[in-house]
């Protein structure tokens, strides 16, 4: 599907759009189902397993190094493109 642009995939989440989020060493990159990257949130630090949950799924929580992070977004299981880093 795609290379890893920093260090190695590790977790991902099928949103509803069927895009996939996929976090890797600096973040969490957004690509569509094809492999085209729609752009990435951006940490510098390693990202292991982002997840949607809350009430209404519409939070992605990631998990970097030291901390756990709540991405809020306006739909549920769906990550906004106001997040996303360009590539």
């Amino acid at each position: 599907m795609a290379d890893c642009p920093a260090g190695i995939f590790d977790g991902l989440r099928l949103d509803d759009a069927d895009n996939i989020s996929i976090s890797t060493d600096d973040g969490v990159y957004c690509y569509k189902t094809g492999g085209t990257v729609l752009g990435k949130i951006k940490f510098g630090k390693i990202v292991t397993n982002p997840t949607f949950a809350g009430p209404r799924r519409n939070t992605m929580y990631i998990c970097a190094t030291n901390r756990l992070y709540p991405v809020e977004n306006q739909r549920p299981r769906q990550v906004d493109p106001k997040w996303w880093t360009r590539h």
